[in-house]
């Protein structure tokens, strides 16, 4: 499944969280989603996901960076790889989410629709207990890192949720 280029952003609603689904389990076939802070079509600010123009062989995920156009691949029932920036693998170096170019550096994540926020968690596939977090120690270019999921605390929770926005490659 090809998405067409336009001119208008589709968001991780119920229509595009159905796009996620139902793509073809195979890890040769990305779509290209921009993935942001927060909930989907909300008037809060959002701030996108992204990597740097700097080429070492990994480097961690950070808040506003100017790279922002992420390759999904579905390889199962929630289950995904993601890359950027011609970073093909995602992982996890020392609790923080960093992309690479070694094939061991790459885990499986699982994506979870909170339909009560209009968002996603994105946990690694082993421990779902576990999520994708907007670090709190840095404030002006916060990493993501992987800390445990805040269910219980609204306030909390909504570090750990991330929207997916359908893109043109």
């Amino acid at each position: 499944m090809a998405i067409k280029q336009s001119t208008y952003a589709i968001y991780l609603t119920h229509f595009t969280a159905a796009l996620l689904s139902s793509m073809p389990s195979n890890p040769d076939s990305a779509l290209a989603f921009k993935i942001s802070t927060g909930a989907c079509g909300t008037s809060e600010a959002t701030r996108p996901v992204g990597i740097n123009h700097i080429t070492p062989a990994f480097q961690n995920v950070r808040l506003d960076e100017p790279i922002q156009t992420w390759k999904v691949n579905r390889i199962g029932d929630h289950l995904y790889l993601f890359g950027i920036g011609g970073y093909p693998y995602t992982g996890m170096r020392d609790d923080k989410v960093a992309v690479s170019i070694y094939p061991e550096d790459g885990i499986e994540w699982h994506a979870t629709y909170k339909s009560d926020f209009n968002a996603y968690t994105i946990e690694p596939a082993g421990d779902q207990s576990k999520g994708w977090t907007v670090s709190a120690e840095y404030s002006t270019n916060p990493h993501i890192v992987v800390e445990d999921i805040k269910y219980d605390d609204r306030d909390l929770l909504k570090y750990q949720l991330f929207c997916f926005e359908a893109t043109h490659n």
